[in-house]
């Protein structure tokens, strides 16, 4: 899939209209509740390493879950990830798990939604069908979309706001 030519997600980057240089992952989450008239709960939890994030779908709210042990950089990949499922309205996958590894943090925010290992991870890769490869790489161009939009949005204010004016000098012809 080429992720330059994919509608969807230019048409839900367009329509999401954010502004990208006040990215963190909280606005983010902020603004696409707002988008979505929807709850959305931004999870951090401890996952194993083969564990990076899931988002879930439960009546008026959703919980985005990402693997706090992981790098910041990456974090900020898996909820841009995880939210591009919501935001491309993508078909999400009833999954029965148990065990949450930081109860603490997460019993007062899920219901009924427990993780019991990275197991449960590793046979969901396996019995994915077409349909949920293709969204996953829909998830995945976003987030890279999504990340490049904001690396831009940084660059261009690193530039902009340098305390070196005088960065082209004219040259002089002696």
């Amino acid at each position: 899939m080429n992720i330059l030519n994919n509608d969807k997600i230019a048409t839900v980057l367009e329509v999401l209209d954010y502004p990208y240089s006040n990215f963190t992952k909280e606005h983010f989450i902020k603004h696409i509740a707002e988008f979505l008239e929807r709850k959305v709960i931004l999870v951090p939890i401890d996952l194993s390493r083969a564990v990076s994030g899931a988002c879930v779908r439960q009546f008026h709210i959703d919980y985005i879950f990402y693997n706090q042990k992981r790098h910041g950089v990456l974090q900020d990949h898996i909820v841009l990830h995880e939210s591009a499922h919501l935001l491309l309205n993508h078909r999400l996958r009833t999954v029965t798990v148990s065990d949450i590894v930081d109860r603490k943090t997460t019993e007062q925010t899920i219901s009924k939604v427990r993780f019991r290992s990275h197991l449960i991870f590793r046979d969901l890769v396996q019995d994915m069908d077409d349909i949920e490869h293709e969204q996953e790489e829909q998830a995945e161009a976003f987030a890279r979309l999504f990340i490049a939009q904001v690396q831009l949005r940084q660059r261009h204010r690193n530039l902009t706001t340098t305390k070196n004016i005088n960065l082209f000098p004219p040259f002089s012809n002696r």
